[in-house]
């Protein structure tokens, strides 16, 4: 059995998606015995599928992309994050999932996106206004790493300094305090001139 592309006009994976509608639509006349349990078969099919994920999540073989952002923040597979989740306000969740996935106002994605400014350099952080170490772009990592002005919001949220320790025992409720932590929330707002421009409008 191989994986292949769907809606690709692959004849044969065309043919396995209509004979499968038939066989859908079709009632069963005999009546399946099963040699064990359901809840046995589900729980045996879901260790395997959990095994599979896993690997290909660590391996990544089937994206186009490394995720190096993600993977940051999720080296393993973190199941217990989804129902977490469901029980956080909506804009909070989409903080998060900007700060985990590297998908926000950050210099390394907007660099990547191609939609940073001409005048903005990306391998200057905002936050400490300093050069990216290792000729990096302003990112997460370094906010986590290295930024020297995310250091009270860092303690704060996470309880310590180490950015082992930050990444190893991170929950939903310390990643959104950081998120809404003060300066942090930059990248999660319309381009800093953009705000400041209105601010000078009002006033």
């Amino acid at each position: 059995m191989k994986w292949v592309k769907s809606h690709s006009e692959i004849k044969g994976n065309d043919t396995a998606d209509m004979l499968a509608k038939d066989g859908a639509n079709q009632r069963c006349e005999k009546e399946i015995k099963l040699e064990y349990p359901k809840a046995f078969l589900k729980e045996i099919l879901w260790k395997n599928t959990k095994k599979e994920w896993s690997e290909e999540w660590k391996s990544g073989k089937h994206t186009k992309f490394k995720m190096e952002d993600t993977k940051y923040w999720l080296p393993n597979l973190r199941l217990d994050l989804a129902k977490k989740l469901e029980k956080t306000e909506r804009t909070e969740v989409s903080k998060i999932i900007g700060l985990i996935t590297g998908h926000c106002a950050i210099g390394k994605h907007l660099e990547r996106a191609k939609l940073l400014d001409e005048e903005r350099n990306p391998r200057i952080c905002r936050l400490c206004n300093k050069e990216v170490e290792d000729k990096g772009m302003e990112s997460i990592k370094h906010w986590i790493e290295n930024c020297n002005s995310t250091i009270p919001a860092r303690f704060k949220s996470f309880g310590t300094m180490s950015s082992a320790k930050i990444r190893e025992k991170w929950t939903i409720s310390k990643m959104k305090n950081f998120c809404n932590s003060q300066g942090i929330d930059i990248i999660f707002r319309k381009d800093k001139c953009e705000v400041e421009e209105e601010t000078d409008e009002e006033d």
